[in-house]
């Protein structure tokens, strides 16, 4: 008998571990030194955003929906600041890829107001 290793029968740690992929914990909109605003929007004309999570690895891209973030800095396996381009007003998921293709997806990721 065969047991599938899947979230349901093993613990997230565990999975981050053997390459469970990144996974976004929260997002939190920033002013360009990557310091917290207290704002729950991203301005239409861009602005920045620090992602946390687990399983991040350098040289990770950022992605509104299939739009590329301008820049990304990978900070730790927990933690990108990304700079969010230009986008029109609208809510977009955020795609974290790893460079060994893991990816992680959080839905209702950031707003443009």
């Amino acid at each position: 008998m065969t047991t599938k290793i899947s979230q349901a029968n093993i613990q997230a740690a565990t999975l981050d571990s053997i390459g469970g992929g990144p996974r976004l914990a929260s997002i939190v909109v920033t002013n360009s030194s990557y310091e917290p605003t207290g704002a729950t929007t991203v301005a239409a004309s861009g602005g920045y955003i620090k992602i946390t999570g687990t399983g991040f690895i350098s040289g990770a891209q950022v992605l509104f929906d299939e739009t590329p973030a301008t820049a990304v800095t990978w900070i730790s396996t927990t933690t990108l600041h990304a700079q969010v381009p230009a986008r029109p007003v609208g809510t977009y998921f955020v795609y974290v890829v790893n460079p060994d293709g893991g990816t992680g997806l959080r839905t209702l990721g950031i707003t443009v107001a």
